[in-house]
């Protein structure tokens, strides 16, 4: 007789997510939803939640699962760009922006889906841009969250958007005043990456 499959249910999800998890256990836990075609829908709900722990493993379960397979995503793209301005932890708006900063990369590329074309085409600019700054001007901002905003925001800055550069370089002073050696040389490489935009 064939055994039963324990396939992850939202409810195991739930659990597993609220425990400390290591790079490499989140890396096989996503390999194993994507291989049990656990809905990208119910990952993306749960990093989206208000509960902090849950909200930061399942945005890095997230990544691991794009960068398992770029259109795995694709399913909730819309709504991953629709509400960018509405995330509520820091930790999920470095993982959402690194995983944009990619999608653009990759259409930069030609190598994005169409799902991702559609995304990209302009009608979630403004969100994703007033998502950028509200987590940009957050107090106590963490290095790693301004790196992916700033890397974001490059993707706008343009002539249509020219203001975002002058506001760039506000952020970018108020970073300056708790200046360490990593934040002067983020920011230096990053004013350096900018000046031509």
């Amino acid at each position: 007789m064939a055994k039963a499959s324990n396939k992850i249910t939202r409810f195991d999800f739930i659990s597993m997510v609220y425990l400390p998890l290591t790079k490499k256990e989140i890396k096989d836990l996503a390999d194993r939803l994507m291989s049990e075609r656990f809905p990208v829908e119910t990952i993306y709900e749960i990093a989206s939640s208000p509960n902090a722990q849950s909200s930061f493993h399942s945005s890095l379960v997230l990544e691991a699962y794009f960068s398992l397979d770029k259109s795995s995503l694709d399913p909730v793209l819309d709504e991953l760009c629709g509400k960018y301005n509405e995330i509520e932890h820091y930790t999920t708006a470095r993982t959402f922006a690194k995983i944009l900063t990619t999608l653009y990369r990759l259409k930069e590329q030609r190598q994005a889906t169409d799902k991702m074309l559609e995304v990209t085409d302009g009608r979630y600019d403004d969100k994703i841009i007033d998502g950028c700054f509200r987590q940009l001007q957050t107090d106590n901002l963490k290095i790693s969250v301004a790196l992916w905003q700033l890397q974001l925001l490059t993707y706008f800055m343009n002539k249509k958007n020219a203001w975002i550069k002058d506001e760039v370089y506000a952020v970018i002073e108020k970073m300056r005043q708790n200046e360490t050696p990593g934040v002067k040389a983020f920011t230096a490489k990053y004013l350096n990456k900018i000046k031509n935009l």
